[in-house]
């Protein structure tokens, strides 16, 4: 009985072990809920190895601020390098002019500057240095529009008959002569903060030929430095903050009164033309609609501009301010070119030496400097 009982109770125990062994075995073997699909959860806190492509991803992420930052660098640098100028078209901002002979210069904004640039006239290599990355900043001026007008008389305006059609060639009647000193001023002027360096201006002087005016330069007050057709350069160095240079030009004149005296079918055709148009208007505009009106019959024309003042004689002296004006010129095969002003109503003829010849194509006063902030202002005088 004893036997029975004692083996009973070590079956229990047996199996109360084997069912404690069971359970401890799940208990260490699985001590992790799993999910649906069967993936250990834990495995997603183990640390992954970036890959080869997130590694560049996340290099380029840390680097771009830096990119940037040198990015913004070079643009401001960029913008520091935009000419701070006038104009002026004494260009391009553009400086600001009060002249006689311009009108207010349109500031004119110099290009950005990415490389160092030199001025167009060779210089000395010492002048030609700067502190700072030198800048060329050309300033054009803005040419007075010529509004030179005959004043209003009770008379009608000088004119002379136009001599019969004739076989005889054109030829001009000379009249009178009278002879003058024309004064050129350019005046240049430091608006800005630093001294501007390696100066350059490029003047255009007054023509020289014309059938009825002679032109001689007579003195100048700075070296030119080269010259290309009437246009002249000067070097003025450097003109430090607050000061103005000025270049006077000074030219001997000698202006011929005179009548054609002879007609043929090209000055009969421009008379035609001109009876059509001839009379009180814009000088510009009377000239220009000339000129076309000739070109489309064959004739061969062009505009003068120059100086005449509005008391139908000859010329006197004083400032030249608001006297710019605007005339036209026909050429006569074999002989050359005559002249027609439709505001004065004068066909082939200046009864007065009341008109001095500028140009035959308007050109700008052009600047090239380095530093400073230049504007420039344009003047004329009969002496």
């Amino acid at each position: 009985m004893n036997k029975v009982k004692l083996v009973k109770n070590l079956s229990v125990v047996i199996a109360v072990l084997l069912v404690m062994a069971v359970a401890g075995y799940f208990v260490l073997t699985v001590d992790h809920e799993t999910d649906r699909g069967g993936t250990v959860k834990v495995a997603s806190l183990i640390p992954v190895e970036p890959t080869k492509v997130e590694k560049e991803a996340e290099s380029y992420a840390d680097s771009k601020p830096e990119v940037e930052a040198l990015e913004e660098k070079d643009s401001t640098a960029d913008k520091d390098s935009v000419v701070k100028e006038m104009s002026s078209e004494i260009g391009e901002k553009t400086p600001a002019v009060s002249n006689s002979r311009p009108a207010p210069a349109e500031n004119i904004k110099p290009e950005p500057v990415t490389e160092e640039k030199k001025a167009p006239v060779a210089l000395d290599a010492s002048a030609a240095s700067v502190d700072h990355k030198p800048e060329s900043k050309p300033v054009e001026s803005v040419t007075e529009a010529p509004a030179a007008q005959p004043a209003a008389i009770e008379a009608p305006a000088v004119k002379v008959e136009e001599p019969q059609l004739s076989t005889a060639p054109v030829s001009f009647n000379w009249i009178g002569s009278a002879n003058y000193v024309f004064r050129m001023e350019v005046k240049i002027s430091n608006n800005g903060s630093e001294t501007a360096k390696n100066v350059n201006v490029s003047v255009p002087l007054l023509e020289n030929s014309s059938p009825y005016q002679t032109t001689r330069l007579k003195s100048v007050n700075f070296n030119i430095v080269s010259s290309s057709g009437r246009v002249s350069t000067f070097n003025l160095d450097e003109i430090t903050p607050g000061e103005t240079k000025t270049i006077i030009a000074d030219f001997d004149i000698n202006v011929r009164s005179f009548s054609i005296n002879s007609s043929n079918e090209t000055l009969a055709k421009a008379r035609k033309i001109y009876e059509q148009y001839a009379g009180p208007g814009h000088c510009r505009d009377l000239s220009l609609i000339f000129i076309n009106k000739c070109r489309e019959q064959g004739i061969t024309a062009r505009e003068v501009i120059g100086f005449a003042r509005t008391h139908r004689g000859a010329m006197t002296s004083g400032s030249l301010q608001g006297c710019r004006h605007s005339w036209a010129e026909i050429n006569i095969e074999g002989f050359g070119w005559i002249p027609v002003d439709l505001a004065f109503q004068y066909f082939g003829a200046f009864p007065h030496t009341s008109h001095i010849v500028e140009s035959y194509s308007d050109q700008l006063v052009k600047v090239n400097y380095t530093g400073g902030s230049l504007s420039a202002s344009w003047s004329n005088t009969v002496m």
